[in-house]
């Protein structure tokens, strides 16, 4: 850590990205640093001295980083990210990309954090999903319009794709549609996504369901058919 602190003040930008990138708790292609899983207090101080590092390079290392720590200490990183949101718009968007775990569990304080208020003057309206078999070569496609009487409104609307897995139980992936601030009253939007396999996923025949979720509510949830 001592060696770390040192060079997180160097010159070269290298340097200061290792000392973030260094002390990952889980970073994807090294062991997991299991001291720091179970208690990242000793490198919060690091990482907030690099928060407005002047180059982009390193405050994405410390934006990964805190990502890694949010996922065992998510209380941790919010309350960081409550003491500096709101300073420099280069900072916010570190600490937004920082929380990106917990905006995509749909954490209740990290999307009232960052703007995400309670949809429930919202209406979806029009929603459609194709009702032709899902294949392959045949992409899965829905469409939507919803009613906003409260502007602007600031949204971060996504599709939870529930894909079925070898043993028949569902499991939901999240995808994002939309994240900003609307001024239109009734704005529409379109999702589609192929079914092409992957080296990550094998997709297999029967009942899925998607989803629509807005600031982390879920609006609605329909049936489709994958063939192949």
């Amino acid at each position: 850590l001592a060696q770390l602190k040192e060079w997180s003040r160097a010159e070269d930008e290298h340097l200061r990205r290792l000392a973030s990138e260094a002390c990952r708790p889980r970073l994807p292609w090294a062991a997991p640093l299991r001291m720091f899983q179970n208690d990242p207090s000793p490198l919060l101080p690091l990482l907030e001295s690099l928060l407005e590092d002047p180059s982009a390079y390193v405050r994405r290392s410390v934006a990964n980083n805190l990502n890694d720590i949010s996922k065992d200490h998510p209380d941790a990183v919010l309350d960081l990210t409550q003491a500096w949101l709101h300073r420099r718009p280069k900072t916010d968007q570190l600490l937004k990309h920082a929380c990106r775990s917990l905006l995509k569990a749909a954490t209740p304080r990290a999307l009232t954090l960052f703007g995400y208020r309670d949809p429930a003057t919202i209406e979806l309206d029009d929603f459609r999903v194709q009702r032709d078999p899902v294949t392959p070569d045949h992409p899965l496609a829905i469409s939507f319009s919803l009613h906003l009487p409260n502007r602007p409104a600031r949204l971060r609307i996504e599709a939870l794709v529930f894909y079925r897995k070898a043993n028949g139980s569902l499991a939901p992936k999240v995808f994002q549609i939309a994240d900003r601030s609307f001024e239109a009253a009734r704005p529409a939007f379109t999702f589609t996504k192929s079914f092409q396999d992957l080296s990550t996923r094998k997709h297999y025949v029967g009942e899925h369901e998607i989803a629509v979720r807005i600031n982390g509510i879920v609006f609605y949830r329909a049936v489709f058919e994958f063939e192949r």
